[in-house]
Formats: C-alpha cells, sequence, structure tokens
C-alpha cells in the first residue's frame, strides 16, 4: 500500500466518524492531513504510515487506523487551549533548531510551533537548539 492509498483510508475512516471528508486535506509534500473545522488538526500521515507499514499483521494494522481515528477525528490528541489546564502535562524539549524549522514550514498557514531559544529569545532561531512545548498525553507526547 502507498501513503496515497492510506491517507485515502484515513480519509474514508474519518467521514465515518462523521467528518465532512472535503474538509480533510492530504498534502503529499509534507506528509501530512490537515482537518479543517472548528479546531484545525494536523494529522502526521507520513508518520503514521510508517508505523502502519511495519505491523505484522491486518489485525494490528486495524488496531493503528482505529487509534488515528480516535485521536484526530474525537480529538483526543488536542493539547489544552488554556496554559492553567495543561497542568503537570507541559513539557519542554530541547530540538535542533533545523528541526523545529522544518516542523514549522509542515504547518498551516497561521499556525506557529510554540518554541524559543534556550535562554527564552523569541524566534526566529539563533543557536542550534531550541525549547519546544509539548502536552504529555498517556505517558507520550503529543
Amino acid at each position: 500500500m502507498a501513503i496515497a492509498a492510506f491517507a485515502a483510508q484515513l480519509r474514508e475512516g474519518f467521514e465515518e466518524a462523521g467528518l465532512d471528508g472535503q474538509t480533510c486535506e492530504f498534502d503529499e509534500a509534507s506528509g501530512q492531513m490537515i482537518l479543517h473545522g472548528d479546531i484545525t488538526r494536523v494529522v502526521p500521515v507520513g508518520m503514521l504510515f510508517a508505523h502502519f507499514a511495519a505491523c505484522k499483521d491486518e489485525e494490528a494494522k486495524h488496531k493503528l487506523v482505529r487509534a488515528v481515528l480516535e485521536a484526530f477525528a474525537d480529538g483526543r490528541a488536542d493539547a489544552p487551549n488554556e496554559l492553567h489546564s495543561c497542568g503537570e502535562r507541559l513539557l519542554p524539549q530541547l530540538w535542533p533548531a533545523t528541526k523545529i524549522s522544518a516542523r514549522q514550514q509542515t504547518l498551516p498557514t497561521g499556525f506557529d510551533l510554540p518554541h524559543c531559544a534556550l535562554h527564552g529569545e523569541a524566534p526566529p532561531l539563533k543557536a542550534e537548539l531550541g525549547v519546544v512545548l509539548v502536552c504529555q498525553r498517556s505517558g507520550k507526547a503529543a
């Protein structure tokens, strides 16, 4: 199965979950699907496809697809909108500036990756490393 077919399978699953298929925009170049709506969600299809391709059998593939649909159609992968709602789940991570820049370029227009330089300086980064904020969910960063 190719990544485009996997993206189509996800789109069908999102439609079955009640999302309008016209709001699901797959960008093959970035490997991401943008789910437009009240809340815009970015599905990392390329990364998920690598996990899908590595599944040992059909049952594992179905389980992965169900988890993706739950995470993105139901909003379980969303970070809280309010800083105080994050509680202890808000964690800083050190990322190379090149990774921050690459990730920022894949986001939809108007969205920014929350980051700063090591000493809190505002972007653009002039150093090799930056601090990115992630919201911890069930033992995994979101």
